[in-house]
């Protein structure tokens, strides 16, 4: 018995040993030098409350790894600071709410030849919102410009947008974004130049959780792209410059046009998106959709392909393409540290998994301080595509790893003896 618990310690010994030099291993295997990072940026600080975040801009995503698995937080110890990510669309469940209201008033200016439609919100919810506005009619067909005012008990009026509201043949849109949340009770719609007298029959309003969040993370450029017209149609390469999170895809167009188009993922011959864009004005009608919306998914790749169906018309002369891309925003927490820098461009890097992740949901509550990037400082020059540089780090892993193995061995011999 005695003999048979000295083989049992001592084989625990061992386990215990070689659990205890496998589970260093990692920290001389896997170990992040600052000199693996090409680039970085200095965080200017704002603010004193506990929690910061910054949105990251182009040239971060040119330089970083597609997925930003290299981003990193130091403060001016060069100690790693804890952070995570929001993209607006990320952990978002899209909350929609839908008010009806009643028509309050109505009235038409035959000098000046518009409409006026009041409607108030049928809820008894205080500080109601509501970002988009849903139109029925009385007309099979029509194309009209409207004005969208807001208002409050006692307050006046305030005009909110300015839009254009149409159903010809297959093409219709009632619905109209205010391009912003707001917090009124009362709405009015006026219809100008309504000679053919338009009624609005219903207006629902209408709150979009998703499109309120994702207001703050939305930005545009100007993008490069080439046309190449061959056969019935125009295919047009769109250049993503700063691999940007690309949203919506607007086309400066003149003319009178119907076309369709199909836009691709950038990477295969799947149709991301098909649709039609069109332009048509005239002394009665002004319908217009030369937009492109991927309906809150992106595209980063460094070229997207549309392809746009002309058929037997002549191809269409695009002045200019502009994007939108989506913004991420970087929350972490303010250590007291005098100046903090965020470190990328490191395409060996692995993502971190930080605790603070667990608790974003709560931090997102509290008050966070808006803080800036500053210039891009390159730590060392990006080396050229086929030419690389020896990796003395992978050497000393290697190393390690060897040395750390052969310990294990002696170790085990020598228990073994005993």
């Amino acid at each position: 018995m005695g003999k048979g618990k000295r083989l049992m310690k001592k084989n625990n010994s061992i386990k215990f040993l070689v659990i205890i030099i496998i589970g260093f291993l990692p920290l001389y295997f896997f170990p992040e030098e600052l000199s693996d990072w090409h680039f970085n940026k200095i965080i200017d600080i704002t603010g004193n409350n506990k929690y910061k975040y910054f949105f990251l801009d182009k040239e971060v995503y040119q330089y970083a790894n597609q997925d930003l698995s290299d981003l990193r937080l130091l403060d001016d110890s060069e100690n790693f600071i804890p952070y995570y990510i929001k993209d607006g669309f990320q952990d978002e469940s899209e909350e929609v709410l839908k008010y009806q209201s009643k028509e309050i008033f109505r009235s038409k200016n035959e000098k000046e030849n518009f409409s006026i439609y009041d409607f108030q919100a049928l809820s008894n919810k205080k500080d109601m919102e509501v970002n988009i506005l849903f139109i029925d009619t009385n007309m099979g067909s029509y194309s009209k410009q409207v004005e969208i005012y807001g208002r409050n008990d006692n307050t006046d009026w305030i005009l909110l947008t300015k839009d254009t509201i149409y159903k010809i043949n297959d093409f219709i849109k009632n619905e109209i974004s205010l391009g912003k949340t707001g917090k009124n009770n009362f709405y009015r719609i006026k219809v100008l130049d309504n000679t053919e007298n338009l009624v609005i029959t219903r207006c629902s309003l209408i709150y979009s959780k998703i499109i309120k969040e994702a207001q703050q993370y939305i930005k545009d450029i100007d993008l490069k792209f080439e046309i190449e017209s061959k056969e019935r149609y125009s295919i047009i390469n769109i250049k993503n410059m700063y691999n940007l999170k690309l949203v919506k895809f607007m086309l400066e167009i003149n003319g009178n046009f119907k076309r369709g188009y199909d836009l691709y993922d950038g990477t295969s011959d799947y149709i991301l998106k098909r649709g039609y864009i069109y332009n048509f004005k005239s002394d009665n009608i002004n319908i217009t959709n030369t937009e492109i919306d991927l309906d809150y998914r992106y595209l980063n790749k460094n070229e997207n392909l549309l392809t746009i169906i002309n058929n037997d018309d002549q191809p269409l002369k695009i002045n200019n393409i502009r994007g939108s891309y989506l913004v991420d925003r970087i929350v972490f927490e303010d250590t007291g540290s005098k100046s903090y820098y965020l470190y990328f461009g490191n395409d060996k890097s692995i993502k971190p998994v930080y605790d603070i992740e667990s608790y974003k949901n709560y931090i997102d509550k509290e008050d966070q301080d808006l803080c800036s990037l500053d210039r891009i400082n390159k730590i060392k020059p990006l080396l050229l595509k086929g030419k690389k540089a020896f990796n003395y780090k992978i050497l000393f892993n290697i190393i390690i790893v060897i040395v750390s193995i052969s310990l294990i061995v002696i170790l085990v011999i020598k228990l073994s003896k005993k």
